[in-house]
């Protein structure tokens, strides 16, 4: 009888190494209870060049990396490259930088070595064989953009200013949907695809913004730019918000990007100094609470215990809330809005938008989750009141590594908002 409970709790133990190995190995680290996308964990945290917060609020890109990359494409080809530009691209302790924005210029290499067939280059091929007497304002603008691609308000676009021209004028607001994440090049974004149609385009696409950021713009460039259309892109991944995030003149950014990735600079509302500091919540956040509960410390220790907690989590049976975290969620529950603040923001683009004598239109991105796609009808009273537009897109039209819009999304994308643009005499 001994001799089969032994074996018994032999084979179970065994059974119970095998199944803790298995977990490690497809991604079940013990207390860690989610597994960020954007996000991983790093011996020091520092933030990346690239991104700064102006007078406005508006969170932009840094002008001295709009000069760096100016200086690069204007003066080199992929063969005469400085040395100092490699060095700069390892991004060691020396170099702090973003890749997404100080990487642009090995995207418009490719324009001027003539490596991409796009719509866009397709187009820019056509405005270069134009006599000079036929490029009017807003060509000159697209050769120019060609050169230089983040422009003097930091925002990968052609300049923002009034073009002496016929065509048709449209702001585009969003987050790294609009800036052109994922596509295979960013001339291939749906914003450019918009510009190669002829339209004059503004983008002001920044990652990992929201719907205050767009308000912000908005009340900046609709008054000061008088397009014929406003477009928000409302991408349903990120944009939903419970809250009002205030903007601050030269403040806090709504996201640090670091080298441990991005981490959300204002969750709930509530802004966090440093990028540490995001960095401290963000890990405490994935991470199971083991301050104040003996439950917890005993499941966190092994990748079983974390499936066991995430089970009773899903009932509520576990702590969730890191002690030291207290006073912050109780700030949060301040702040907390019963409908999404989203509305707000948006409604009040849309009414700037009919002071200003702009058509506004409101089109939402599906949020690619678990094999389907997400919209408006997940989140309750989401836009109310407000009319909205949700282009047909499917599963293909996503890199399903990152959850953006690959080249077929932006390509479909584009095709929509045109669709809505011409409906404008």
């Amino acid at each position: 009888m001994m001799k089969k409970f032994f074996l018994f709790l032999f084979s179970f133990c065994l059974a119970l190494m095998i199944a803790e190995l298995a977990l490690r190995i497809f991604g079940i680290h013990p207390g860690v209870h989610t597994s960020p996308r954007w996000f991983h964990e790093a011996d020091m945290v520092f933030p990346l060049k690239g991104f700064v917060t102006d007078s406005n609020g508006i969170f932009k890109i840094d002008p001295e990396a709009a000069q760096y990359a100016d200086s690069i494409i204007a003066n080199y080809t992929y063969n005469t490259v400085p040395r100092s530009h490699y060095d700069l691209m390892q991004n060691g302790d020396k170099n702090r930088i973003c890749l997404e924005i100080y990487g642009l210029d090995h995207y418009y290499f490719d324009l001027k070595e003539n490596k991409i067939d796009n719509d866009f280059t397709r187009y820019l091929g056509k405005l270069r064989l134009l006599p000079p007497e036929k490029v009017d304002d807003a060509d000159s603008a697209v050769l120019w953009y060609v050169l230089h691609p983040v422009n003097q308000d930091g925002f990968r676009s052609i300049e923002f200013k009034k073009y002496r021209s016929k065509k048709k004028k449209v702001l585009l607001l969003g987050d790294s949907f609009t800036f052109g994440h994922s596509a295979s090049n960013p001339t291939s974004s749906f914003a450019d695809i918009l510009l190669s149609k002829g339209y004059i385009v503004y983008n002001t696409g920044i990652t990992a913004t929201d719907p205050a950021q767009y308000n912000a713009i908005a009340k900046k460039y609709i008054p000061l730019l008088q397009p014929d259309l406003v477009i928000v892109n409302f991408f349903m991944g990120n944009d939903v918000m419970f809250h009002k995030r205030q903007v601050f003149p030269y403040g806090p950014p709504v996201f640090y990007i670091t080298n441990a990735g991005f981490i959300d600079g204002c969750p709930d509302g509530v802004y966090f100094k440093s990028a540490q500091e995001a960095y401290d919540f963000t890990t405490a956040n994935y991470r199971i609470p083991t301050e104040r509960n003996t439950l917890n410390r005993f499941l966190a220790k092994t990748s079983i215990g974390t499936v066991v907690w995430k089970v009773l989590n899903k009932y509520g049976k576990v702590e969730t809330v890191p002690t030291r975290y207290d006073e912050y969620y109780k700030e949060v529950a301040t702040l907390r809005t019963q409908q999404p603040y989203s509305n707000v923001e948006i409604a009040d683009i849309k009414s700037l938008a009919e002071r200003n004598n702009c058509k506004f239109y409101l089109v939402v991105i599906p949020n690619y989750l678990n094999g389907h796609l997400d919209g408006p009808g997940t989140v309750p009273h989401l836009f109310d009141s407000l009319e909205y537009f949700v282009p047909a897109i499917t599963l293909d039209a996503y890199n399903t590594k990152d959850l953006h819009y690959n080249d077929i999304g932006h390509k479909e994308h584009a095709e929509f908002l045109d669709s809505l643009i011409r409906t404008i005499p």
